[in-house]
């Protein structure tokens, strides 16, 4: 999962892969459960890559994906 924009205000790393999982999933009729990409995101069958992360701004650190 390429994430290539700096994350919204609230938004977490698990949002993001959601919104990208269900795009990816075409045809199906609901986004995926938030706790089973939490579970992707720590087990590493989901990784997230950062493009342009020194362009980014930073964020405050947040507990959790």
């Amino acid at each position: 999962m390429l994430i290539e924009t700096a994350l919204a205000p609230a938004e977490t790393v698990a949002d993001r892969a959601g919104r990208w999982l269900a795009a990816q999933a075409q045809g199906t009729t609901s986004p995926p459960e938030p706790d089973l990409v939490r579970a992707l995101l720590a087990t590493k069958r989901l990784v997230p890559i950062v493009d342009h992360l020194s362009e980014l701004a930073p964020a405050p650190c947040r507990r959790g994906w």
